[in-house]
């Protein structure tokens, strides 16, 4: 090979050279294929913007460059506890994030189980020495335990992906039992009736009942401190026993009382509890389908074709003369009510009656229910019970 040759060949392979080390020293850097925290291979490549219309982004939006200067991510602390919450309160707090690295620090809402925003960012980056708040609020729904978190992506190498949360014990802010007052049910003639309820908190540290009204003098309600080992075992911090007596009238019938019970809570000044019932007086209502409580006679299903027939025995104290039904209204009006006198033994106490209400053959069809009842009046000789109400349930088909 002549020398020409030679030389024009290294001088080529030079010039390549060149040009080779030219392109690499003007290359952009490459990026960091890694891990983040959350054990997720950071994108090789700039990932695809996943931003939701709510600013969420189901993916790290930003690449993470191989070198250097870096952000560094720290958090000072990743769950807060809100401790003991009341229903229907919103807790919030604020994520301190600080950027220790040597480059700026960008931040992106990922999925998120609360309400979520970033706050302290200067053209949307936090710069070196420099720190954001994440401010997480969470309003629990339900009485329990809760915990609620939140991601945020970075481009930090180290902490691509944050991960943070809240917790805590969700409680009524104050208990009370029962929610709908007192329903005693049929209440025995010449004796009182016991009933016991409560207000309790566990959010307070302590509380006053500062007085109590009745409806009537015949309603008493005592209040009584929790023990300390009461509050303990049930969660509470403080709270009261409600104990009530009830003595009825003479008179038989529906009753409907009320107490009211005034404390110191600024929110909750005063409670309303009504006490419902039925005094037995001295007549006593025995057979299918009735209801004491609600002076209630259900009759069910009836065929029209077919008709129906029941019966309920009354059991009445004995006065000076014999009991009589001198009067019976019914509606609807075309069922049939009679009284008839059972035999009685001479040392009995109490007179034995049975009531029989027909429904007869091909009725007209209807529907009545608790809310729009037939009804049934019997005025009696009785000197105590003049009247006796009942509320007729059925449906002719």
């Amino acid at each position: 090979m002549k020398t020409s040759q030679i030389t024009a060949i290294l001088l080529t392979l030079l010039i390549s050279l060149v040009v080779v080390l030219y392109l690499a020293s003007t290359a952009p850097p490459t990026v960091l294929e890694t891990a983040n925290s959350a054990g997720e291979n950071v994108n090789s490549e700039k990932p695809v913007d996943t931003e939701t219309e709510d600013g969420i982004h189901k993916t790290n939006p930003f690449t993470i460059l191989e070198e250097g200067p870096h952000p560094k991510a720290v958090l000072e602390k990743t769950v807060h506890d809100f401790g003991t919450m009341a229903m229907g309160l919103t807790g919030s707090y604020d994520f301190v994030v600080k950027n220790d690295g040597e480059a700026p620090l960008k931040l992106a809402k990922g999925q998120v189980q609360c309400k979520c925003t970033v706050s302290g960012l200067e053209d949307d980056e936090v710069p070196p020495g420099g720190e954001a708040a994440i401010h997480l609020e969470w309003t629990p729904k339900a009485v329990g335990p809760f915990g609620q978190g939140a991601v945020i992506w970075t481009n930090a190498p180290e902490n691509a992906k944050l991960v943070i949360g809240v917790e805590g014990n969700m409680v009524a802010e104050i208990d009370v039992s029962p929610a709908n007052g007192w329903l005693l049910g049929t209440v025995p003639s010449g004796k009182a009736t016991s009933f016991h309820g409560k207000i309790a908190t566990a959010l307070y540290d302590s509380f006053e009942i500062t007085s109590v009204e009745t409806s009537t003098d015949k309603l008493k309600l005592e209040v009584k401190p929790m023990t300390s080992g009461e509050l303990e075992q049930r969660g509470l911090k403080s709270g009261y026993h409600l104990l009530g007596q009830y003595s009825p009238p003479k008179e038989s019938g529906d009753f409907r009382e009320s107490v009211t019970v005034y404390t110191s809570l600024e929110n909750r000044e005063k409670f309303v509890f009504n006490v419902t019932g039925n005094r037995i007086g001295p007549v006593k209502i025995i057979g299918q389908g009735w209801v004491a409580g609600r002076q209630q006679f259900n009759l069910g299903r009836v065929l029209s074709t077919k008709g129906k027939t029941q019966r309920l025995t009354f059991m009445i104290e004995s006065a000076e003369e014999p009991f009589e039904a001198s009067d019976i209204q019914v509606q609807p009006a075309f069922l049939n009510v009679k009284m008839q006198a059972d035999k009685n033994s001479e040392n009995s106490k109490r007179e034995r009656h049975t009531m029989i209400l027909e429904v007869p053959v091909d009725s007209p069809k209807g529907i009545w229910t608790s809310k729009n009842p037939g009804k049934l009046v019997i005025t009696t000789n009785h000197p105590q019970v003049r009247e006796i109400k009942i509320n007729l349930i059925l449906t002719i088909q």
